[in-house]
């Protein structure tokens, strides 16, 4: 099986995860702290679609595509 998509409730978290926010998004970042309260503008850009998978966890899809009928599975966590 190989991974094809994974679906998360947040675009990035905490700690070293800053490095998946997007170069135009940093910016707006400046003076935001991690521990701000929870209705700062910021969030929507850790969270633009409002998805929350269980506790902010995510879906692992995988797919064998060597096989005829494409058979998938699926991994779910909650952080």
């Amino acid at each position: 099986m190989e991974h094809l998509l994974t679906i998360a409730s947040w675009e990035f978290s905490r700690g070293d995860e800053r490095r998946w926010i997007p170069l135009e998004d940093r910016a707006a970042m400046a003076g935001w702290g991690w521990d701000t309260d929870h209705d700062h503008p910021w969030r929507t850009r850790q969270n633009p679609t409002g998805l929350m998978l269980g506790d902010a966890g995510g879906i692992y899809l995988f797919v064998c595509t060597r096989c005829p009928t494409r058979p998938f599975d699926y991994r779910f966590d909650c952080a």
